[in-house]
């Protein structure tokens, strides 16, 4: 039985070490040179592939030239607002298609998200929205209470806490 976990152990040592060589290629041939990043790739879909979906999410739809545009809203109002390339914007809401459009939004102007955990409150959450050092904190409605019971922790002024739909 010790031989067949031995066994077991070496094979899936050789995938990782296998998966590990393959994701460092890949990270390899897209560096630099291409000037790639995620809001990139989604201008060039969106050029190329403009109908096509790019996010199904609960009986929603968006196609690419939809994501794209909703993105540039995003990042046009975070311009005005004054963030600037290398803040950070904390999210914090339930997994839905404005949570990825607000994070490509940010990466078109080179703003930073910190994707914070749903699961975590009080002394936690407080703690999660500190390190990050945000500039504004993005908030989902059901998550109102959490960041409302945090008070004088809450590490931005309430202002900066804004409400997404």
């Amino acid at each position: 039985m010790a031989l067949l976990d031995t066994e077991i152990l070496r094979s899936n040592a050789r995938m990782v070490s296998t998966i590990g060589y393959g994701i460092w290629l890949a990270g390899y041939k897209l560096r630099d040179k291409q000037n790639l990043s995620p809001a990139v790739l989604l201008e060039r879909h969106a050029a190329r592939q403009p109908n096509h979906p790019a996010l199904l999410f609960e009986g929603r739809k968006l196609t690419y030239q939809e994501l794209n545009a909703r993105a540039n809203q995003y990042a046009h109002a975070l311009e005005r607002l004054g963030v600037q390339k290398g803040q950070v914007v904390a999210l914090l809401m339930d997994n839905r298609i404005e949570y990825l459009v607000a994070c490509m939004g940010a990466n078109k102007i080179g703003v930073v998200s910190a994707l914070i955990n749903t699961h975590v409150v009080g002394t936690q959450l407080a703690h999660a929205l500190k390190i990050c050092e945000p500039s504004y904190i993005l908030l989902g409605a059901e998550h109102t209470e959490s960041v409302r019971d945090l008070g004088d922790a809450l590490p931005v002024p309430a202002e900066r806490v804004l409400m997404m739909r």
